[in-house]
């Protein structure tokens, strides 16, 4: 015959889901220069040239993000300092294609 034990712990309490808010957390701009690890003046350009925006009460966090990721990008993409490092490594490899392709004047052979 089986026998049933019964047992004096609690059972363990399982963890309650919580709806997330449906609206998106706002900061300050003083926040939002802290999260972009930035000055509050360089914020408010990133705002005059349309980078970020502000609401009502603030700047969305994710929204603006997002939206200076994608600047970052931009001006990395649009650097002329990028461009001229390029051509610079170009050159370098065809000079030294350009040796490589040349017959060796010296060479010494020792006996």
């Amino acid at each position: 015959m089986a026998e049933t034990v019964t047992t004096d712990r609690p059972s363990v309490a399982k963890p309650v889901s919580r709806p997330r808010s449906r609206k998106p957390a706002t900061v300050s701009a003083s926040a939002l220069a802290v999260h972009f690890d930035c000055s509050r003046t360089y914020v408010a350009k990133l705002e005059a040239e349309g980078v970020i925006q502000r609401r009502g009460d603030g700047f969305a966090l994710d929204q603006s993000r997002v939206g200076y990721l994608r600047y970052l990008r931009r001006q990395r993409q649009q650097s002329p300092r990028t461009q001229a490092d390029a051509d610079h490594v170009k050159a370098k490899t065809e000079v030294l294609q350009l040796r490589l392709m040349a017959p060796c004047r010296y060479v010494s052979v020792k006996a």
